[in-house]
């Protein structure tokens, strides 16, 4: 059965050794170096920079379309024997908006509303972040579907970082 883990950074390490994890995906900001953990190959590691931000601000990188097409490049890579850990700093909006991106890239008819209830049901803290959630649904042409899926989420819990949790893709 092939899964998604997503964490925050501070729990990579343990996670990926304990779900012998073969690909990750990490989604952080320019000035945060992230090794590669030593069981994954270097090609299995994707590292997209930019802000935990929804529209521009001065000195801040925002989520570009470049971004989201290497992350759906990168899911479809992924052979699926071994699963894959999602992280960001703190495992809440970076992250959840990639879990939610990689779902709907491997899952192209499952409905978002679903893809986004599974998210919230294992993540009450997960707040998915919006311009990664707009960006993906037109790069995989879901007509506001996601968009839409997003703003129904109830409030996410407040956290101060979130905690390691799966997604079954079976």
């Amino acid at each position: 059965m092939s899964y998604l883990v997503v964490c925050p950074l501070l729990d990579l390490a343990r996670v990926v050794t304990a779900h012998s994890a073969s690909h990750v995906l990490t989604v952080i900001s320019d000035d945060m170096p992230v090794p590669t953990p030593s069981s994954v190959s270097l090609e299995n590691h994707l590292t997209l920079h930019f802000n935990d931000i929804a529209v521009a601000s001065p000195g801040l990188s925002l989520a570009k379309t470049t971004d989201i097409d290497k992350m759906i490049g990168f899911a479809k890579s992924w052979d699926q024997v071994r699963p894959m850990v999602i992280h960001c700093w703190m495992g809440v909006s970076r992250s959840t908006a990639s879990a939610a991106t990689v779902l709907a890239t491997l899952q192209p008819d499952r409905p978002a509303q679903e893809i986004f209830a599974e998210i919230r049901f294992n993540a009450p803290f997960a707040s998915p972040n919006h311009r990664i959630v707009t960006l993906a649904d037109a790069t995989l042409h879901r007509g506001g579907e996601m968009i839409a899926a997003l703003e129904n989420l109830a409030t996410a819990q407040e956290c101060f970082q979130g905690m390691p949790f799966k997604l079954d893709l079976d």
